[in-house]
């Protein structure tokens, strides 16, 4: 069954189950905006840098409902892009991300259904145009069966049917994963668990799976803790892959964390890990994430900060993570992503923001570094009830080195006014 028609139909079979949420919490924008730019095609040859006007009309629609039965998230956008210089191609955007769980027999027996459809990047050398983006979705869904053996104690059986899909790139797989969970609450606070997960990958690409297909089983020991301030905990274990050419590897993970809300306008998150991941997996953010088939190590440590008090919100983020692909050696990355904003509301229904962005990326096994800085600017007036009007200004430079050919320097400068409508159901 084509992707399209496939994913469409889960969406609106979980819509149609989620009627309460419909009638719950909606809301919705709809928008506009024409903007301009120096350089639309990011190149750092002076000669080829052409300038474009762009024009977009779309919208976003999000639907939440936490009851007792459901839990729902659903946030949707999609915009009609136009290049008014004919630079690009003429394109629709659209993203999605749904989270949901349906409660079918009280709490012990539940559905779990989550998705995500958005663009990513064809290429992590290369720097993100329209041209080197593709559309990708990913889709998990199962059930969960949970058994409790006393108020203390509980089994937990999962199963996931998970399926990518990627535009461009030849990394389309279905997986099948079984988990068990056991878990003893030790305390109002503490629970400690013993959890087993195994999946097993295939590739749709013939050639891809000739090497990539795998089975893994991982083990892990979880404590975790709660109170009204505090969400801490730290898990350990190994997993074992196997692919179908026979190789086997082990590898030791781990996840410790720590979130703390230290009043009313402070909080802060701290997390060290070590997991083993797929490279191609639906990813959404202001940053589009790449696809890259196979499995890598990845060592992450991220630290956030936030402060909301008096109209202003402070938000710092620090993310750096080592990327260590089994198959394909050329990806291996060292990721370091800091990015703070500010967020001013004045009571003349005024709000100014400021956010700063930097992406290093040093592929250490080919010798190149990209090094990306982005500056927004924004302002935006409420003129009427539910209309807004807003202007932003965005600054993206790339440096890169290379070892092996030398590589210019990359600026871009984009204006862009928006007319937005807000309304809720």
């Amino acid at each position: 069954m084509d992707f399209k028609l496939r994913h469409l139909m889960l969406l609106m079979f979980i819509l149609i189950l989620s009627k309460q949420a419909i009638a719950a919490n909606v809301n919705y924008t709809a928008r506009s905006s024409v903007g301009y730019s120096d350089n639309i095609t990011r190149t750092g040859i002076a000669a080829n840098q052409l300038k474009d006007s762009i024009a977009s009309i779309g919208g976003t629609l999000s639907i939440v409902d936490e009851s007792s039965t459901n839990d729902f998230i659903l946030d949707m956008s999609a915009d009609y892009v136009d290049y008014r210089n004919n630079t690009f191609e003429e394109e629709i955007i659209a993203n999605i991300a749904l989270a949901s769980n349906f409660s079918l027999v009280d709490d012990s027996f539940t559905w779990t259904l989550d998705g995500y459809y958005g663009q990513q990047a064809i290429s992590a050398f290369t720097v993100v145009t329209p041209n080197n983006l593709q559309n990708t979705g990913f889709v998990s869904t199962g059930p969960n069966l949970v058994f409790r053996f006393t108020d203390l104690d509980s089994l937990t059986l999962g199963y996931r049917y998970r399926d990518f899909y990627a535009e461009q790139t030849p990394s389309d797989y279905q997986s099948n994963v079984f988990s068990a969970v056991l878990a003893r609450r030790l305390s109002p606070l503490h629970t400690l668990s013993f959890n087993i997960e195994t999946e097993n990958l295939t590739y749709d690409d013939p050639f891809i799976s000739s090497f990539a297909d795998f089975e893994n089983l991982q083990y892990t020991i979880a404590l975790t803790g709660a109170s009204r301030t505090n969400q801490y905990g730290i898990e350990f274990g190994v997993i074992n892959v196997k692919f179908d050419t026979g190789t086997r590897g082990d590898n030791d993970v781990y996840r410790l964390f720590f979130n703390r809300d230290m009043n009313s306008s402070n909080t802060l998150s701290l997390q060290l890990s070590r997991t083993v991941e797929n490279g191609a997996r639906a990813v959404t953010g202001i940053i589009p994430g790449v696809v890259t088939t196979g499995l890598f190590a990845n060592d992450l440590a991220q630290f956030s900060y936030g402060y909301n008090r008096g109209g202003l919100q402070i938000d710092f983020n620090s993310t750096y993570s080592d990327q260590d692909f089994i198959t394909q050696n050329s990806q291996d990355r060292k990721n370091l992503n800091n990015s703070i904003s500010f967020l001013y509301g004045t009571p003349r229904n005024i709000q100014v923001g400021l956010s700063y962005n930097r992406l290093e990326r040093d592929f250490y096994t080919t010798g190149i570094i990209n090094n990306e800085d982005t500056i927004t600017l924004t302002l935006e007036k409420q003129i009427f009830t539910n209309i807004i009007i807003g202007g932003t200004y965005i600054n993206f430079t790339r440096k890169t080195t290379n070892v092996n050919v030398p590589v210019s320097d990359i600026e871009e400068n984009r204006v862009i006014l928006t007319l937005r409508y807000l309304g809720r159901i």
